[in-house]
């Protein structure tokens, strides 16, 4: 595997890269130990900062230790799913920034980009939640 990742960058390519990698194959294929050790191969050989490194991953299929390793590694989680009336909605799991916790609609389009999210939160407020936050403490302070 290393060796195709190797094939992906030759030696002296400078572009920067954008890696979209099935993660559950991984899991699939090796074991909890070798997972471990090709995801951190990957960042600290092959990945370079102008980089992006997208690992897509069902933590239905994976055991809930490989799962809780490919969270903790990532730099960002978002999580996604359809709801019992069909609806897709997206939520920000965990970023260094954004806002961790908001949930909002993904909206597909007939042009490029394709999706969308809807009203993406550009303030502190949940747009799932029914309340606002106040604007101060309800003890005035």
């Amino acid at each position: 595997m290393r060796e195709a990742f190797a094939a992906i960058r030759p030696e002296g390519d400078d572009a920067d890269l954008t890696s979209l990698v099935n993660a559950d194959a991984y899991v699939n294929a090796l074991s909890p130990a070798a997972t471990r050790e090709l995801r951190y191969h990957e960042e600290s050989r092959l990945v370079r900062p102008a980089d992006t490194l997208v690992h897509v991953h069902n933590p239905g299929v994976a055991t809930d230790e490989v799962s809780a390793f490919l969270e903790n590694t990532a730099e960002q989680v978002i999580e996604t799913w359809l709801s019992e009336s069909g609806l897709q909605y997206v939520q920000l799991r965990k970023s260094p920034c954004g806002f961790v916790g908001t949930t909002s609609l993904v909206e597909y389009l007939e042009e490029e980009p394709f999706v969308a999210v809807q009203e993406p939160p550009t303030d502190r407020e949940n747009p799932m939640a029914d309340e606002t936050y106040p604007d101060e403490y309800p003890s005035g302070e």
